[in-house]
């Protein structure tokens, strides 16, 4: 069974069973609107280490590397375990 739209969707939107849906990045009715959602990127304040890379504003220290990601990254010697504890109230 195909389902039509009743109204024209707007130019970034598609008809989908029988509804005006925003395409990809665009958010909205479908029918008057559909604006380009805005992706939200996460700089780091500080200058990383060379060893570092930032990940959501923060500065992390690479694969077999450890420390605080702005002024030092040590090689670890021997296995590295990673643990990540999140509390949320």
């Amino acid at each position: 069974q195909t389902y039509k739209c009743r109204r024209k969707c707007h130019k970034k939107a598609r008809c989908i069973k029988g509804k005006c849906v925003c395409k990809g990045k665009y958010k909205g009715d479908g029918v008057r609107s559909c604006k380009k959602v805005k992706v939200q990127t996460y700089r780091c304040r500080r200058k990383c280490h060379k060893k570092a890379r930032c990940i959501k504003g923060t500065c992390v220290c690479k694969g077999k590397y450890k420390g605080d990601g702005v002024r030092s990254c040590k090689k670890v010697k021997g296995n590295l375990i990673i643990t990540k504890i999140s509390i949320t109230f």
